[in-house]
């Protein structure tokens, strides 16, 4: 669990932005969540700390793409939904690359919405769960949308928990509603996908959070 991100550097001066464990994500008097900026001292949004952070990731070998620029911009969005689902948090940036690319407000064609392209029966079916209980109305808003969706990739790694590969059995469940596992073939009938975020783009993100932990601290 992170308690504290360090980004050193950034502006020419250092950015503390503390998570509040016991009292929840420090906010401001207008009841939006927000993150602490204790050296400007001013709140700073999920963006604009993404901005932050890829701006660092320019400087790597191999810096992110456009695409992994945009789904960058939502670490802290990505962090907290992936600490709340006890999720890695490169998985759900991959499958938010997949899904959407990282646009928001992007709707796909049978009602798929948002970062990670969550259904509105599928919100219902985690609300009624009771997995998360945010604004199904607002499934565009990213803190709303990574929310539902972290729940519903955790429900289905809960589901696949005895399987040998359960991240590629929950990542075959959450595109399908449920996995489909050929033994012949070896394969998920949606095995494209699969392999797409599994083995393609997760160690991907994977590399990107560990140059922003190692360079910002944990």
């Amino acid at each position: 669990m992170r308690r504290w991100v360090v980004l050193l550097g950034v502006a020419a001066a250092g950015l503390y932005l503390y998570y509040r464990r016991a009292g929840g994500i420090v906010t401001p008097p207008e009841g939006r969540e927000l993150y602490w900026d204790a050296v400007n001292r001013r709140y700073r949004t999920a963006p604009e700390v993404g901005a932050m952070v890829t701006a660092f990731l320019d400087t790597v070998p191999d810096p992110p793409s456009a695409e992994e620029r945009r789904v960058l911009s939502y670490f802290l969005t990505i962090e907290r939904a992936a600490r709340s689902f006890r999720i890695e948090p490169a998985l759900i940036a991959a499958i938010i690359a997949r899904e959407s690319g990282g646009f928001a407000d992007v709707t796909g064609t049978v009602g798929e919405v948002g970062l990670m392209q969550v259904r509105p029966t599928t919100a219902d079916f985690i609300y009624g769960l009771g997995l998360y209980r945010g604004d199904r109305a607002n499934l565009h808003d990213p803190e709303i949308n990574t929310r539902y969706g972290g729940a519903y990739l955790r429900w289905q790694m809960d589901q696949y928990a005895d399987r040998t590969n359960r991240i590629r059995w929950a990542v075959a469940g959450y595109n399908a509603g449920t996995a489909s596992y050929d033994p012949g073939s070896g394969k998920f009938a949606n095995e494209v996908y699969v392999s797409d975020v599994v083995d393609y783009r997760l160690p991907r993100y994977a590399y990107l959070f560990n140059q922003v932990y190692r360079r910002f601290g944990q």
